[in-house]
């Protein structure tokens, strides 16, 4: 089942209501940094939020997320360029 959520570029879109995910970068933007994360069943669907605000997500993402979170803070997955490619593919769609 689909259900309606923010996208974090600025609209909404669809998202699987219990699924996985693939995490594929990080960013850092003005001090705070930001995840984008991607759903294999809809693959050109990307989701972006703040790191902070990770526990005001959905409760199955959240468990999801947590293994993740140490190396999120690290840099781990950090890939700008990566990010703004997305972000700008994003805002046209």
């Amino acid at each position: 089942m689909l259900i309606r959520r923010r996208n974090g570029f600025g609209g909404y879109s669809y998202y699987p209501s219990e699924c996985d995910f693939n995490l594929v970068c990080t960013y850092q933007h003005s001090g705070h940094r930001f995840v984008i994360i991607q759903y294999p069943e809809l693959p050109f669907c990307y989701r972006l939020f703040n790191r902070l605000g990770i526990f005001l997500l959905e409760l199955p993402l959240q468990k999801l997320l947590h293994p993740y979170l140490k190396a999120i803070d690290k840099g781990f997955y950090d890939d700008p360029e990566l990010a703004h490619h997305i972000h700008t593919w994003m805002e046209y769609k």
